[in-house]
């Protein structure tokens, strides 16, 4: 009536296989959607990246990278790619603004230099310091 330890031990090898198996299988259903931080204007979107760059980075340092990591890295994207998203609406816009400036220095009218070239250097100046986050 007692198992073999064989036995025993191909049936908790089973187990565990069913059992990574299901939690791989759950895991990745959950994870399909996850609610990204916000990145509503320049200075969150600095800041969810730096907050989120440095998790990101230490987990593709890891020599392996376990389920959770992957899960973990799915639900960080969605972040980043927010972040990125209001960084490159900010830079589109300041593009814009120097091109006006450019166009302006062409004809001289500093009136235009002066209040486009604020619209370039203010969210320029903050992407090019170091984040003030809290």
């Amino acid at each position: 009536m007692f198992m073999s330890l064989f036995t025993l031990r191909r049936l908790l090898l089973v187990t565990a296989a069913v059992s990574t198996i299901t939690s791989t299988a759950v895991l990745a259903s959950e994870s399909s959607h996850f609610e990204p931080v916000a990145s509503p204007d320049l200075t969150s979107a600095l800041c969810n990246l730096t907050t989120y760059n440095a998790e990101l980075s230490a987990i593709k340092d890891k020599t392996e990278l376990t389920t959770l990591d992957m899960v973990k890295v799915h639900e960080l994207t969605y972040t980043l790619e927010q972040a990125v998203a209001q960084l490159k609406s900010q830079i589109d816009k300041a593009a814009l603004a120097l091109e006006e400036v450019h166009i302006a220095s062409e004809s001289l009218d500093q009136h235009i230099i002066k209040a486009e070239s604020n619209k370039y250097l203010d969210p320029i100046m903050q992407m090019t310091q170091p984040a003030t986050c809290q």
